[in-house]
């Protein structure tokens, strides 16, 4: 590596590092936030070798390990909602708040209610 690439990676580490633990990238997302609401759709929860052949679009699918993951980082930076509190907001009926979150499936296969539903019900 030159050392101006490794200056360039090391002044971007720092320059990450510095907006995450000041808190202004949270503020910055909140900023972004505001008046909108985040709505994630998920196609299949399962294991790559379950044996039955996923023909989902890139990013649909997943396997239970990562979808652990991103509910706990939903549980830690997102306020998760049903999908209708969202549409209540869009409607105006009900406002906004900061980080709202829905996560959706958009089929009812097996996989989800034997992988995602323990997990979901694990993170409330």
């Amino acid at each position: 590596m030159l050392w101006h690439e490794h200056l360039r990676r090391t002044a971007k580490l720092i320059l990450v590092g510095a907006t995450h633990y000041s808190g202004l990238l949270s503020w910055a997302r909140a900023a972004r936030m505001k008046d909108r609401a985040l709505i994630l759709m998920y196609h299949r929860v399962s294991p790559r070798d379950h044996g039955v052949p996923d023909y989902s679009p890139n990013g649909m699918s997943v396997t239970p390990a990562e979808f652990e993951m991103q509910m706990r980082f939903l549980r830690r930076h997102y306020e998760v909602v049903p999908l209708s509190r969202i549409v209540a907001a869009v409607r105006s009926e009900q406002a906004f708040s900061p980080n709202m979150c829905a996560v959706t499936f958009d089929d009812g296969w097996h996989d989800v209610y034997e992988y995602a539903f323990p997990i979901l019900k694990r993170h409330s």
